[in-house]
């Protein structure tokens, strides 16, 4: 969608709405990931290069944030939370915010997100506030993830082109199988060959912008 604004045409990026976390601020992606006993996922942000990471349980399989020593801005009105924020020397500026947000309560039968992110700079930690507060943003959905399993052809995914956007990828070849961001903004995305009898990982490389660089074949 474009807008024009005065005689500059701005070019306006869907919000993601694919996403168990809604609503959320312009610029963020959901990287879907396959976990074991919990539900686990990313999401990526184009204009800082943050990610927010998550994984959801029950709280026999993971540990809740027990105390909170942050207060959210007087406009949230989402669901109760705990949320910390500690210094960590891998950046500038660097901050960790540890979050556990409680949708269906803080008993022993009731499902828990536990958020965490990795903060440089101020642009970082304000976006991922921003992400976790400013919107009226908060858990909608177990993050489950229908696409997992599913396997593609060698044909299929040598077709991916690089300069392509990692949502029209994702649109195309479905969830991806995993994720992982890295500290200078960029993040991978792999999805999976069916390449029996040993499945193959194509590791695809995002950078900031969430437009692919780079492939790797297995």
């Amino acid at each position: 969608m474009t807008a024009v604004v005065g005689m500059l045409a701005v070019v306006l990026m869907p919000t993601e709405t694919s996403g168990p976390w809604s609503p959320v601020p312009e610029g963020w992606v959901y990287l879907q990931q396959e976990g074991i006993d919990s539900w686990m996922g990313t999401y990526h942000d184009r204009v800082s290069g943050a990610c927010v990471h998550f994984d959801v349980a029950f709280p026999f399989v993971v540990k809740p944030l027990a105390e909170s020593t942050e207060q959210p801005p007087p406009i949230y009105s989402g669901v109760p939370f705990n949320l910390t924020v500690k210094p960590h020397g891998s950046c500038v500026e660097g901050r960790r915010l540890s979050a556990s947000f409680f949708p269906e309560g803080d008993d022993s039968t009731s499902i828990v997100w536990n958020l965490y992110a990795d903060t440089c700079g101020s642009n970082q930690y304000e976006r991922t506030r921003d992400f976790l507060f400013g919107m009226g943003g908060q858990p909608r959905a177990r993050p489950e993830n229908e696409d997992l399993g599913r396997l593609h052809s060698r044909k299929e995914l040598e077709a991916v082109a690089v300069g392509r956007s990692f949502a029209g990828i994702r649109d195309a070849l479905g969830a991806t199988s995993s994720a992982e961001c890295h500290p200078d903004g960029s993040f991978t995305a792999n999805w999976v060959e069916d390449s029996r009898p040993h499945y193959k990982d194509w590791e695809f490389r995002f950078n900031q912008d969430q437009v692919m660089i780079q492939k790797k074949r297995p």
